[in-house]
């Protein structure tokens, strides 16, 4: 039986926006393209299809699930006690962030200010997370899973000082970003720089040209800056960092 996106979509549960990305990204293409254009998947794609499912299902990434289903020399084994590590890592973070909140609630003293190191600490996970939760996809696609880790635990460290730091940073590129401040595109650049720094120690101009051409390709980016300084600050944002980067 032959299937188009929707009725892929249907049947698998997986949206037709993920199914023309797996498509892109050359993980998951159709049998053919019919003479109306449409997608078309046969019994193999949906067999495939259930095989990504499970992988995801585990947690692995979509650059891993590629590697196991086009690259029949990947060592299956390696690659799952790899990830095993990963999510024992994990466990063991949440286990620590589930006994800060649990004394937490024990101390029961009202609202607790983000100067309690502890609720920084919670505070800064749930940032990972939601990132994590919202461009996972896009950023695996774009950089290594090395410069991912190494964001997040970079992130992990920051002391409540250098998050000041950094607010203050991005304070200073909204306001100029939205002319309320004087400045230009030289100051733009820099200030963004210095801003991802915090997160990204070993940033490159490769990579900083990359994350300010996502902020203008996908909306959800665009809408951050472009809501707090004014349609156009996005692509103000990027013109600046691709005129101060070198290719």
């Amino acid at each position: 039986m032959n299937y188009t996106v929707k009725q892929l979509a249907d049947l698998s549960g997986v949206s037709t926006r993920t199914l023309r990305y797996y498509d892109e990204f050359d993980l998951l293409k159709p049998a053919f393209i019919n003479s109306s254009g449409y997608r078309i998947y046969e019994r193999y794609q949906v067999e495939k299809l259930k095989i990504i499912l499970f992988y995801r299902s585990v947690g692995l990434s979509l650059k891993e699930i590629k590697k196991l289903t086009m690259n029949k020399d990947v060592d299956l084994n390696k690659l799952l006690k790899t990830h095993r590590d990963k999510l024992i890592a994990q466990r063991n973070n949440i286990d620590r962030l589930l006994q800060i909140t649990n004394r937490m609630i024990e101390q029961d003293k009202g609202e607790i200010g983000m100067e309690n190191k502890e609720t920084f600490e919670v505070f800064k996970e749930q940032i990972i997370k939601e990132n994590l939760e919202h461009y996972e996809d896009e950023l695996k696609q774009k950089y290594p899973q090395s410069l991912l880790d190494s964001s997040a635990n970079h992130f992990r460290k920051m002391s409540l000082s250098d998050y000041d730091e950094m607010s203050k940073i991005e304070e200073q590129l909204i306001d100029i970003l939205q002319g309320t401040k004087v400045g230009d595109s030289k100051q733009i650049y820099e200030l963004h720089k210095r801003w991802l720094s915090y997160s990204i120690p070993t940033l490159t101009s490769q990579v900083h040209r990359g994350i300010a051409d996502m902020y203008v390709q996908d909306k959800r980016f665009s809408k951050y800056y472009d809501d707090r300084a004014g349609v156009g600050a996005t692509t103000k944002l990027r013109d600046a960092v691709f005129q101060y980067t070198i290719q």
